[in-house]
């Protein structure tokens, strides 16, 4: 599927959101917890879902360790078929 349909199926409504009341200058604000959202930011450009590539960072707390996970999208071309695999 492509970036732009995804994002418009998850852009109101996934597990990932986070929605506040609305204040006095803006209206309601919302924020995404997804992995590969670094900022939190509920937006096309930010989506961990909505793009092929993506990165996060995780700290675990009782090792001290810190990992850092790339999405990207790998093409296999074999037999003049295009596979498209998202890892």
């Amino acid at each position: 599927m492509s970036n732009s349909l995804i994002w418009m199926l998850v852009k109101d409504n996934n597990c990932f959101l986070k929605k506040f009341m609305k204040t006095k200058r803006a209206g309601a604000v919302q924020f995404s917890s997804e992995p590969g959202n670094l900022l939190n930011v509920n937006s096309f450009k930010y989506s961990g879902l909505a793009n092929n590539q993506t990165v996060d960072i995780s700290a675990d707390k009782k090792t001290n360790n810190i990992t850092l996970t790339l999405k990207v999208l790998v093409y296999l071309k074999c037999d003049s078929n295009i596979y498209i695999l998202n890892i």
